[in-house]
């Protein structure tokens, strides 16, 4: 495995970082659950990620579950031994979707004191705003979500704050306008086979001093034979020569 800085942090990340986000069903080729058999095939699949030299762990409170499942299987792991990234402001994925964002101060501070006590940790080292584009107005970001978790970065209960957003544009334009520093940022599905449109813009976050961590290499299931879930941004015909180059295959 490679290592790799992110940012200008001390996270030295292995280049293939592990999203907790299939132990919910989040994909449609995953089903966990609390069953003695299925917690046992979770904490093996994290010890291989381990054995492979993985050491970032990414999850989120959107993903249902996923994060009580992703501790279960860190449990028997040192906590200096891996990176822990997580998220705030989405939530509620089995909700109707007016219940999905929540970027106030409050519910970003109950949010990080959650998956702290859900992690049985004391610190977690990059906390992100995820999705920040659906926020009503970005001044709530800018007046609320940072100040919450520069507080909170402050008291060394968060490490580095990252920012998520599938809109490389909207990343840009909040970087330009926070006086908080913001140490890394996340986009989706925008490095992968069928889409190479961050190569553009790593020279920009690169001089910005902030890590840019690419998600969803594999186009989050285009790009295997399961294929991608229904809501996928993917236009039909991608989907069309996706699935005929996984037969190729």
């Amino acid at each position: 495995m490679k290592y790799k800085r992110l940012g200008q942090t001390d996270i030295n990340a292995s280049i293939l970082a592990f999203g907790a986000s299939v132990f919910n069903n989040f994909f449609k080729d995953s089903n966990f659950n609390y069953s003695p058999e299925s917690l046992q095939d979770l904490k093996n699949i994290i010890n291989k990620a381990f054995e492979l030299g993985i050491n970032y762990f990414d999850v989120a409170p959107w993903y249902g579950n996923a994060q009580n499942l992703l501790a279960i299987g860190l449990k028997d792991h040192e906590r200096s031994s891996y990176y822990l990234a997580t998220k705030v402001g989405r939530y509620n994925v089995d909700k109707p979707p007016n219940e999905w964002f929540d970027f106030s101060y409050q519910r970003t501070i109950k949010s990080v004191e959650d998956s702290l006590k859900l992690f049985d940790t004391n610190y977690i080292d990059l906390i992100q705003i995820h999705d920040f584009e659906f926020a009503d107005d970005i001044q709530q970001i800018l007046n609320e979500t940072l100040p919450a978790l520069n507080e909170l970065r402050h008291k060394g209960k968060v490490r580095y704050i990252g920012i998520n957003s599938y809109l490389i544009d909207k990343l840009k334009e909040l970087i330009e306008l926070s006086p908080i520093k913001i140490d890394t940022a996340l986009t989706y599905t925008h490095l992968t086979l069928d889409d190479t449109s961050l190569i553009e813009f790593a020279d920009y976050f690169r001089n910005k001093g902030i890590g840019l961590i690419n998600s969803a290499p594999l186009s989050m299931g285009l790009l295997t034979e399961t294929g991608p879930p229904n809501w996928h941004r993917a236009p039909e015909k991608i989907r069309d020569a996706a699935i005929k180059a996984s037969q190729y295959c």
